[in-house]
């Protein structure tokens, strides 16, 4: 796990500048943008977006680019970062034993119970009715 790690920490710097990039291109030329996430790599697949027919069943998938790193690869990464946080947690000689455990615990608490995002949404966007905030909650809990 330590050259997962290491690797993780030496190419930082360019998950960041990619993260960078990717968000000037996308609001600059949110076309070439749209069309270079929503490429499709494999058609007719077994996982990837759902293509429905005319009785409401889902007819074939597409596997695209958006949904291979949406839904494959953060699963990975959580899976990840979940096993380095109940190392850190568990282990005896761990780095989150006891009282240091506390603080990132009560921050992520306070994350998802606090700041959800509807929430963030209220304060950032105040003139929008609440109807539409619910929504938008609902929306996003459906497709979860």
């Amino acid at each position: 796990m330590y050259r997962v790690w290491n690797f993780v920490t030496n190419y930082s710097l360019l998950l960041i500048a990619g993260a960078l990039i990717a968000l000037v291109w996308a609001n600059t030329h949110p076309e070439s943008y749209h069309h270079l996430v929503h490429f499709t790599l494999i058609d007719h697949f077994f996982i990837g977006h759902a293509h429905y027919d005319a009785a409401g069943q889902v007819a074939y998938r597409t596997l695209t680019l958006h949904y291979l790193v949406n839904d494959v690869l953060m699963a990975f990464f959580f899976a990840i970062a979940a096993k380095e946080v109940w190392e850190a947690v568990i282990l005896e000689n761990g780095s989150l034993r006891g009282k240091k455990a506390a603080t990132p615990l009560v921050a992520t608490l306070g994350g998802m119970l606090v700041f959800t995002p509807h929430l963030a949404f209220c304060r950032l966007c105040p003139r929008f009715p609440m109807r539409t905030v619910r929504l938008v909650s609902l929306l996003r809990l459906s497709s979860i």
